[in-house]
């Protein structure tokens, strides 16, 4: 069908990792869903604005829009949506459009539209929050009409047009963190963040009935991922709504772990008579350190050292920085990177707070250059 065929809306082109092969997984759908939705409210809301002597649209309003999918194309995922052919007339202006065009503009952060969106009633703000829920990083849908792309929403537009319009947003919810508590019996999990954030959620019946793998125990505090949906507030709060997943990520890798099994053991004089024990601290920081590297930022293990003064000394190489992060007795942090083209170009760092080490880290080691611990 050509683009300028009128029964013709909108296409909607689905990029990302998860579109590479041209198809669009069902788990999409509900955005297209969505979308309807929010223009079916905005074409309302504009039509009362327009007529504000009626307290109700006309007869058979909605089904001016009535979108249908007739196929998907290549070029990502591209979903093609159709209005009907036989459609009713159209009443003074076509109300459907216009909510098209206004949402298109906002979403493309025109000033104008984001206000006049700001004036909308709650369940037009409700519907808005819907669209972009299945959204991965990396993934985006832009919505083309004419032969032209008039916007791309991502989560970064997502979340900055939710905030402009002070609006509460749910969203695809998948991090590591600490598994603080869990309950079959009460479809109940506790979860803390790596910034310290507490969550609590309910778990989805296909996560009771799974095979979990793992016994909770409160001492332990396991590192787990837990993959779901979450509500975001404008006042930042984070509500953790339904768990769809909790993976237990169990060790970073056996030898690693075992690597570092032997350092704690360390006693003094382990180093030809000298050389501190090391400290529980050490060891405890660096360990922390590593696994938030490997399971949140994706990094590989670092090659980890005793320190003679009872700390903990981890590298990465490989990249085009060499950089190595100390762990003192007292558990913080110093770092050291060096560009290995030239030496004389390095960055430092001292800090007590592991995400201002993260930081740094993040900054000069490469995610896939760096070598397995052992």
């Amino acid at each position: 069908m050509s683009d300028d065929d009128e029964s013709e809306f909108v296409r909607a082109r689905f990029s990302g990792r998860r579109y590479q092969d041209g198809t669009l997984p069902l788990t999409a759908l509900p955005e297209l869903i969505s979308y309807e939705r929010i223009l079916t409210e905005l074409a309302r809301w504009c039509y009362k604005q327009d007529h504000p002597e009626r307290s109700r649209v006309p007869k058979n309003f909605t089904k001016q829009l009535a979108l249908g999918l007739e196929g998907i194309e290549r070029g990502s995922a591209i979903a093609r949506l159709v209005r009907p052919s036989e459609g009713l007339p159209l009443r003074e202006q076509d109300y459907f459009t216009r909510a098209r065009d206004l949402l298109s503009r906002a979403i493309a952060g025109e000033t104008p539209a984001v206000e006049e969106l700001d004036r909308v009633p709650r369940n037009v703000r409700n519907a808005l929050s819907k669209f972009g829920r299945t959204l991965e990083a990396g993934d985006s849908i832009s919505l083309e009409w004419g032969g032209i792309s008039h916007s791309t929403y991502d989560l970064v537009r997502r979340r900055a047009m939710q905030q402009q319009l002070h609006a509460e947003y749910d969203e695809s919810f998948n991090e590591v963190g600490l598994l603080t508590g869990i309950s079959k019996g009460t479809r109940k999990i506790d979860f803390q963040l790596y910034n310290g954030t507490s969550l609590s959620g309910n778990l989805t019946t296909a996560t009771v009935d799974a095979d979990l793998s793992f016994q909770y125990v409160d001492e332990s505090r396991p590192y787990v991922r837990v993959v779901g949906t979450s509500t975001h507030y404008a006042s930042g709060a984070l509500k953790l709504l339904e768990v769809e997943e909790v993976e237990y990520l169990g060790e970073i890798s056996p030898d690693f772990e075992a690597h570092f099994g032997r350092i704690a053991a360390l006693e003094a004089g382990w180093l030809d008579g000298s050389g501190a024990a090391i400290a529980p601290s050490a060891i405890r920081n660096a360990l922390e350190l590593t696994r938030r590297l490997v399971w949140v930022h994706a990094f590989s293990a670092p090659r980890v050292y005793p320190t003679p003064e009872g700390g903990v000394q981890a590298e990465w190489t490989g990249g085009r920085w060499s950089t190595m992060v100390e762990v003192d007795p007292e558990g913080d942090f110093f770092a050291h990177a060096v560009d290995d083209a030239d030496e004389e170009h390095e960055r430092t760092a001292k800090a007590v707070d592991m995400n201002d080490i993260l930081k740094f880290i993040s900054s000069y080691v490469e995610k896939r250059g760096a070598s397995d611990g052992g």
